[in-house]
């Protein structure tokens, strides 16, 4: 279990350090990239580093909404949480978006009960 969170949590960061660090790359290939290098390497461990890449890529440039390594680290760690709990219960088991679904979840979480609260986000970046 702590190398799946390990992985999920590293993949997070190198998905977002692609997305928002040196040549402009949009968030679909930096998650691409980083799901295929963990394949090359790791290919065990494809599923956590999904869910983990997509965690990162989950903050675009413009907006932004994960701002910085810290926050993610709080993301990442609640996707961790969540993809354990998805695994260990076979919640949407076969299905697609799975990953997709548990990355979403992990970042709304932490930007609407912890970050808008404390005025890190403001309420209307999320509003029409």
């Amino acid at each position: 279990y702590v190398i799946e969170c390990l992985g999920v949590i590293l993949s997070a960061y190198f998905s977002y350090s692609i997305a928002h660090f040196g040549p402009k790359v949009e968030p679909q290939l930096a998650w691409a990239i980083t799901v295929t290098l963990a394949s090359l390497y790791q290919p065990n461990m494809v599923e956590a580093t999904t869910v983990g890449a997509i965690t990162g890529m989950s903050s675009h440039r413009h907006p932004e909404v994960v701002p910085d390594f810290g926050w993610l680290a709080l993301v990442a760690i609640f996707a961790s949480a969540l993809w354990l709990a998805a695994r260990h219960w076979k919640i949407a088991e076969g299905n697609g978006g799975r990953y997709g679904t548990v990355a979403f979840i992990a970042t709304n979480i932490v930007v609407v009960v912890i970050m808008i609260p404390a005025g890190i986000l403001p309420w209307k970046r999320f509003s029409a």
